[in-house]
């Protein structure tokens, strides 16, 4: 009766959504823009990234479309298997696919490929899961932001805790957001596929066709140590959704349409990667840190490197080792170096 019941709103969640025309993506391009990303040579820039290693994710079965990936970050010290010399990496299934985690292991300093930890099943569903982004020892951010053609006037945030699974339980803990976004246009519809953390605060950008518009999101009070509930074992998210709203932080031109599909912050190195389908954008954060918002006037372009064309990246993170790992869709991932140009 309880699957008959979960099938039963599913199917009217998704009629709900489906009978409301597609409006796209109806952001308003302002008449000036926060940050332009400029026309360089690549002797031009302040950073250059040079490809060190590449190749395929292992194959796994149900993993056939990946738009996020994050380091779950110090994750080692729960896992006793895990070596000081390995990142944890989440990965997960894009729209209708299977509600699942999957966790490799990737080796830094080397270009050796990764290995799989393990997977994770999930009791929460997947209208268009997006990005990733790390929020600390075990805990992450997966966002439900797409749109699948569809006007969501509403997104789902779910804050995912694994280190109930590394203690022997066979579910993460897991608390449900909705995000409330500001109207941008006369239908204030939006998409959004790149998430990041920066200090403590969420943001995200929204995709568009050479137009993208920063939000910062303030997260629950009650978000930053949620655990499992023993009293609701059946039920381990938050029975109440809460609503936040996010706020619209200002506008980034980018060049030839590009469309931003993936994002992540290097707290250490002060730089936040922002990936396209074609390209990886480097901006160099001159915000302080004692500054508890990033001001998008101090976000400064200060690098690139351009993918192969033929293929369709959606998934960037930062290593402990400070390179750059972007991740196709399909599988394929390339690890990137940065240093200063010259």
């Amino acid at each position: 009766m309880d699957l008959m019941k979960r099938e039963f709103f599913k199917i009217s969640f998704l009629l709900l959504i489906f009978t409301v025309p597609f409006s796209g993506c109806s952001s308003e391009k302002p008449s000036q823009y926060d940050i332009v990303w400029p026309q360089l040579e690549e002797d031009q820039w302040e950073l250059k990234m040079e490809l060190v290693g590449q190749g395929e994710f292992p194959a796994i079965r149900g993993l056939d479309e990946n738009s996020g990936v994050a380091r779950v970050s110090h994750l080692n010290r729960i896992s006793k298997e895990v070596g000081t010399d390995e990142d944890i990496l989440v990965c997960h299934n894009d729209s209708f696919r299977l509600n699942s985690l999957y966790l490799f292991r990737m080796p830094l300093g080397g270009v050796d490929p990764p290995t799989v930890e393990k997977k994770v099943c999930l009791s929460i569903f997947n209208f268009d899961w997006e990005d990733v982004a790390s929020l600390g020892t075990g805990r992450f951010l997966l966002a439900d932001t797409g749109d699948n053609l569809c006007f969501r006037r509403l997104k789902t945030l779910y804050l995912i805790d694994l280190r109930p699974v590394y203690s022997g339980r066979r579910t993460p803990a897991v608390m449900l957001l909705t995000v409330a976004h500001p109207h941008l246009g006369v239908k204030g519809a939006f998409d959004c596929e790149a998430f990041f953390v920066c200090r403590g605060v969420v943001y995200y950008l929204t995709k568009d066709y050479g137009c993208s518009f920063l939000h910062s999101i303030s997260l629950p009070d009650e978000a930053g140590e949620f655990a499992f509930n023993e009293e609701k074992k059946n039920k381990n998210w938050s029975t109440v959704p809460k609503t936040i709203y996010a706020k619209n932080c200002g506008s980034i031109s980018l060049p030839d349409k590009m469309r931003i599909t993936g994002a992540d912050y290097c707290e250490s190195q002060k730089l936040l990667a922002v990936q396209t389908y074609t390209k990886v954008l480097l901006y160099r954060d001159l915000n302080d840190e004692s500054s508890p918002r990033l001001d998008i006037l101090k976000l400064k372009p200060a690098g690139e490197y351009r993918l192969p064309f033929q293929r369709k990246f959606e998934a960037v993170s930062f290593l402990s080792d400070g390179r750059v790992l972007v991740l196709g869709e399909l599988g394929d991932y390339f690890l990137l170096s940065v240093s200063n140009n010259g």
